[in-house]
C-alpha cells in the first residue's frame, strides 16, 4: 500500500504565487509513511466471507447485518481484526453468543479476552483455540432476546493472515 503522490504546482506556475512547498521534502515524507505502512511485511486488508455466523447457546444462527468484517496482517504474527454488525436480532436468551471468524487462527493460550468498546453494554470477546470467539456481557448476565449491535477493532497475535 502506498500513498498517492500528488505533484505540487503553484497557482500560476511562476513559483511566486500561492503556497510554494518543498516538493523534495514532501516526497521524502511520503516515502517514510510508505515505509512505515509496509515495515515487517504488512499486508493489505482481507475481507472475510459474508457468511460469518453469530449463533446462540442453542447453535441457532442469529440474524445480523454485517457491515464490516476484515483483517490485516501488520507484520509477523500481529493482526488487526475489524468487525461490525448492526442490527443483530437475538431470537432467545443466551449466556454467550458465538462468532465464528475464518481467515486466521489465534496464537497463545485459550481464554484471551478483549474488552469491546462499542456495544449495547459493557461486553468482552473471549477467544477459544477452535476459531470460535465468544461475545459475553461483563456483568455475567444472559443476553436477552431482542436487538443488539457490535463493533470492534482489536490487535492480536494470530497465524494464517
Amino acid at each position: 500500500m502506498t500513498i498517492t503522490r500528488t505533484p505540487i504546482i503553484d497557482d500560476d506556475g511562476s513559483g511566486t504565487s500561492g503556497t510554494v512547498l518543498d516538493n523534495a521534502w514532501k516526497q521524502e515524507l511520503y516515502g517514510q509513511i510508505d515505509g512505515a505502512l509496509t515495515a515487517g511485511g504488512g499486508k493489505a486488508w482481507t475481507n472475510m466471507p459474508a457468511g460469518t455466523a453469530l449463533t446462540n447457546d442453542g447453535a441457532i444462527n442469529q440474524p445480523m447485518t454485517t457491515v464490516l468484517n476484515r483483517y490485516r496482517q501488520l507484520g509477523g504474527n500481529t493482526v488487526v481484526w475489524e468487525f461490525g454488525a448492526n442490527p443483530i436480532t437475538l431470537t432467545a436468551a443466551s449466556s454467550s453468543l458465538y462468532l465464528f471468524q475464518p481467515g486466521f487462527a489465534m496464537l497463545g493460550p485459550a481464554g484471551a479476552t478483549y474488552p469491546v468498546a462499542w456495544g449495547p453494554m459493557p461486553t468482552y470477546l473471549l477467544f477459544a483455540n477452535t476459531g470460535t470467539v465468544y461475545w459475553r456481557r461483563q456483568d455475567g448476565q444472559n443476553w436477552a432476546a431482542g436487538g443488539a449491535w457490535l463493533y470492534f477493532a482489536i490487535i492480536l497475535e494470530a497465524t494464517g493472515g
